[in-house]
């Protein structure tokens, strides 16, 4: 998102939540609020925190980072849409520089939808694995959203957080793990990794 005094200056929104947010973001709130159905959001980290300061289980978001989750979630949706087996698009994309490029505190991949993203990967594994096996679309973009998540959640990178749950632990938990609030899920699948260790 651009400002408006400088075409090539980056704006980044805050918003501040009460209790954190889980699921998409949508426009639930009262109808007559004086700014409509919507939300409030900052241009500084200050302007939201005022309004969470004494909420013990408040969250600050940015709009680029909620941003890019829907994107990365989006990316894995494209990936099975485009015929790629699941799986080894998950275990290459996890382990490559765009997936790096996006953990970075600033790349200009981050700015690019997921179809370029795409591209960029292809070129890099020089040629992504057609057919093979399928995910559910919503395994995809729920693997691909908490992934993304999980790097600003821990601020592990993409590589590390693949060793803690690969494609296959992502596609059996999804079922049990997709309804909860985002950091619980992530918080299991450590436990889960951490548990495996131990009997390991």
């Amino acid at each position: 998102m651009q400002s408006s005094g400088n075409n090539n200056s980056i704006m980044t929104l805050y918003h501040g939540s009460k209790s954190g947010i889980s699921g998409a973001i949508a426009p639930l709130s009262r109808k007559y609020c004086d700014f409509g159905k919507g939300f409030y959001m900052g241009t500084e980290r200050t302007q939201p925190l005022t309004l969470i300061c004494n909420y013990p289980n408040a969250k600050m978001y940015t709009f680029q980072e909620r941003q890019l989750c829907d994107i990365q979630g989006r990316l894995f949706e494209l990936a099975l849409k485009n015929g790629y087996d699941c799986p080894e698009f998950i275990r290459v994309f996890m382990s490559s520089q765009a997936a790096a490029a996006l953990d970075d505190t600033y790349d200009r991949l981050q700015w690019a939808g997921e179809e370029y993203i795409l591209e960029e990967l292809e070129k890099e594994s020089k040629g992504l694995k057609k057919a093979g096996t399928v995910y559910d679309i919503e395994v995809m973009y729920w693997t691909g959203y908490v992934y993304r998540y999980w790097h600003y959640y821990t601020h592990e990178n993409s590589r590390d957080i693949y060793e803690i749950a690969n494609a296959q632990t992502m596609n059996e938990c999804w079922l049990g793990f997709h309804t909860l609030d985002v950091e619980m899920a992530i918080d299991d699948l450590k436990e889960i990794y951490r548990q495996k260790g131990a009997v390991g």
